[in-house]
């Protein structure tokens, strides 16, 4: 959906868990731990040496935390290798355990790139059901992340998830508003218009267009309603397979490639 975002910056790294700092107790690292240590220590040799104590325990904790950053950034190194060496539309995987990566160290912004990355190659390859679960995946961590709440609104039209379109499409058209991207949400929803003959559907996306102000484009719909089966310019119902092909164009879409139809 969409628009292969550039990856964001990453951010502050996350605190690591206990079984990533060395030694042979895990516990004196834990900063409750230590204070606890170092209270006693400090009733039998001073304030001083309290001092001292937490002061090497942020020591090695810092230096734990940039080995484990170190860790991250080679593990993303080498997936982006792999990804780029796979075969086009099967590089779904690398960018997904790296978004996965990501989340798991606290770089939340930065696994939304990689993750939109894995939904356009699973959609290259036809794997709709993978490109599904990573865009519910990224709005687990992102819930306003518009273009994968566009993505699904397109993946049940296009794979006929009737049960599922009409709440994709509010949170869909939720999240656009959410971000003020209206105008592009107008787009898409016309296009969904042409792509499905589903009555419930088309109800649904002329109550959406309606809300937005386009009253005209919802009377539209009405009348696919009415006539039960859109027509392609021949009048003739139009090719499943072609009108897979716009869904898939659609989903893959940039926001700006819009603005050219």
């Amino acid at each position: 959906m969409p628009c292969p975002e550039a990856i964001a910056a990453a951010s502050a790294p996350r605190a690591l868990p206990l079984r990533d700092l060395r030694g042979s107790d895990p516990a004196r690292y834990h900063p409750a731990e230590s204070a606890r240590g170092a209270a006693g220590a400090g009733d039998r040799h001073g304030a001083g040496h309290n001092v001292n104590s937490f002061g090497a325990i942020a020591v090695n904790l810092r230096s734990a935390v940039v080995q484990d950053r170190s860790g991250l950034e080679r593990d993303l190194r080498s997936l982006e290798k792999q990804a780029m060496a796979a075969i086009s539309g099967f590089e779904g995987p690398f960018y997904n355990k790296a978004g996965d990566l990501c989340v798991e160290a606290g770089l939340v912004e930065r696994s939304l790139g990689y993750y939109g990355l894995a939904i356009d190659s699973y959609l290259m390859a036809g794997r709709w059901d993978s490109a599904a679960a990573v865009c519910r995946k990224l709005l687990r961590v992102s819930p306003s992340a518009v273009r994968a709440h566009c993505t699904l609104a397109w993946l049940s039209i296009g794979r006929g998830w009737v049960g599922d379109t009409q709440r994709s499409l509010d949170d869909y058209v939720a999240a656009a508003r959410k971000a003020g991207r209206e105008r592009i949400a107008i787009r898409h929803l016309r296009m969904m218009g042409e792509a499905t003959a589903d009555p419930d559907v088309l109800a649904a996306l002329a109550d959406h267009l309606d809300a937005l102000g386009e009253s005209d484009a919802a009377a539209a719909m009405a009348d696919a309603i009415a006539i039960g089966e859109e027509l392609d310019d021949t009048g003739e119902p139009p090719d499943p397979e072609l009108r897979w092909q716009k869904v898939l164009r659609a989903a893959l879409m940039r926001p700006d490639e819009l603005d050219d139809l």
